[in-house]
């Protein structure tokens, strides 16, 4: 089974952040997009992207119940995996991993090269420690 390491940066996602619900101020949401990179570098190559689409309810403990839909784009292949976890910031935290099994294959239209389907069934994202970086695993 091959394996793909990449990384992305928080210093990508700049200023955004959850956004309460106006209709119901106990859900937040937000959206997310940033390129993963082959190395731990902002210069090195991107490689591909990921995007989340986050709703988080928020517990009478302050804790937020986190459901999101995750999407990779690798080359002109695409996958998306769910995940849901609960914590006090709504964020990947330091030593713990978030795995998601990856469905579906999307290739993007118009392409005659390289259309196979993305080999990948599971990614596994982990902070970097006290870092910026996250590590992306795919298997």
């Amino acid at each position: 089974m091959p394996t793909k390491v990449l990384y992305y940066n928080g210093s990508d996602f700049g200023a955004s952040d959850y956004v309460v619900d106006p209709l119901n101020s106990s859900i937040k949401a937000a959206n997310w997009k940033v390129p993963m990179y082959n190395s731990q570098d902002l210069t090195s190559k991107v490689s591909g992207y990921i995007t989340w689409q986050s709703v988080a309810y928020v517990l009478s403990s302050g804790d937020l119940d986190v459901t999101e839909t995750m999407s990779l784009r690798i080359g002109n292949r695409g996958k998306m995996g769910t995940n849901a976890y609960r914590n006090s910031s709504g964020y990947y935290e330091e030593g713990v991993d978030y795995n998601f099994d990856l469905v579906g294959n999307a290739t993007a239209p118009m392409r005659t090269a390289n259309t196979n389907p993305s080999p990948y069934t599971n990614v596994n994202v982990a902070k970097v420690g006290s870092t910026s970086w996250r590590k992306v695993t795919l298997t």
